[in-house]
């Protein structure tokens, strides 16, 4: 694509990313090399720094940097009312939505597992 090793590795890394094609992925190279290096160094150390710290919540299966995530250690939530939904993504567009304090997020997957060990009383 650009005749440069080093161009060509960083498009093709940035076109794994969900929703970059090629065109989006050779614009990011581009702005990465334009970068000041003390820039490119902080954005790597905090790419990988996010990716170590970033876990699943032990209780519903959220993104969070603790074993519990913010809802889960929310005692102000309404655990007798749970919203399965399906990954991390939409439990922050119900958070963003308003819908804060009436329902426990919980991953769909994990909600099989539940199910699937008896943990979980549907009323």
């Amino acid at each position: 694509m650009f005749g440069i090793e080093a161009m060509n590795k960083l498009a093709e890394w940035f076109a794994r990313l969900p929703g970059i094609g090629p065109k989006s992925a050779a614009r990011l190279a581009y702005h990465v090399i334009d970068m000041e290096p003390e820039d490119v160094k902080a954005f790597a150390q905090d790419l990988y720094a996010a990716r170590l710290a970033v876990r699943y919540c032990t209780v519903c299966g959220n993104l969070t940097d603790r074993e519990k995530c913010y809802i889960c250690e929310d005692e102000r939530r309404d655990t007798s009312t749970i919203c399965v939904v399906r990954d991390s993504r939409d439990v922050m567009a119900i958070e963003r939505a308003g819908n804060t304090g009436a329902f426990t997020m919980c991953w769909a997957e994990r909600f099989r597992r539940w199910m699937a060990l008896g943990r979980m009383i549907c009323a």
